[in-house]
């Protein structure tokens, strides 16, 4: 009795001084951080696979990977940014994938009402991500030259860190208009904003890509964000499904 008590006594003391397994550390682009913080909650929940998330924008994030960041997937609001990073051999191309789409909205400041598009763009001042880091920049400045109101908003423009915060600085009133991404706006969007025809911005897909496929856990994940579960909080946050261009 005493032989097998102290044999369960070492198993015991074993089991506890095993290194536990690193989490996995997802990188999410600000526009879709909101929504990815549940899928990777119901994620590790599931599988039990303790996961980290952090978000910037996917300039921010390619930049951090480049200088060797401890980043196991990378989630781009642009695929542009995970071909670079797949051309540079920082990520596998193996593992890419779309994962949802979303469109740009024109949204106003509080006690505002969106105007028409043949209204011409709102006095006052405007915010944009910053084109040089984040896609929804380069978006935005692509649907302004459509319409033919960059050169007149040059000096009226404030640039943004990124996606989350160009939706800030309008909800409190520091600039008057913006242009954001629809999944931003919740399920009840008003009178503020006002969806822009496609046309204008062209696909808007976001896209995720893993530094290494060495991690079973990795695959396990990349596949559960094509899993109804995922796809379905994405559509409550307002994206489009994978398989709605």
């Amino acid at each position: 009795m005493r032989h097998l008590t102290l044999t369960a006594l070492m198993l015991f003391l074993a089991a506890c001084h095993q290194p536990q397994e690193a989490p996995l550390t997802i990188a999410v682009a600000a526009g879709m951080a909101p929504a990815m913080q549940q899928i990777l909650a119901t994620f590790s929940q599931t599988h039990d696979i303790p996961v980290h998330m952090h978000s910037a924008s996917s300039g921010t994030i390619a930049g951090q990977i480049r200088l060797g960041a401890s980043i196991d997937v990378m989630i781009a609001a642009d695929p542009e940014w995970l071909d670079r990073l797949i051309a540079s051999g920082h990520l596998d191309p193996a593992t890419y994938q779309v994962i949802a789409h979303d469109r740009l909205c024109l949204l106003v400041a509080p006690g505002l009402t969106a105007p028409r598009l043949a209204d011409g763009p709102v006095a006052g001042t405007w915010a944009i991500a910053d084109p040089a880091h984040a896609p929804l920049g380069r978006h935005a400045r692509h649907v302004l030259q459509r319409l033919g109101w960059w050169d007149a908003l040059q000096d009226r423009l404030v640039l943004a860190q990124d996606a989350r915060a160009v939706a800030q600085m309008i909800a409190s009133g520091h600039v008057q208009a913006g242009i954001v991404y629809r999944s931003s706006l919740g399920a009840q969007p008003g009178p503020q904003a006002l969806e822009l025809p496609p046309h204008l911005h062209g696909p808007i897909r976001f896209a995720a890509a893993a530094t290494s496929r060495d991690d079973a856990r990795i695959a396990l994940l990349l596949d559960f964000l094509h899993q109804s579960q995922s796809q379905d909080l994405l559509m409550a946050a307002r994206f489009q499904r994978v398989d709605q261009p």
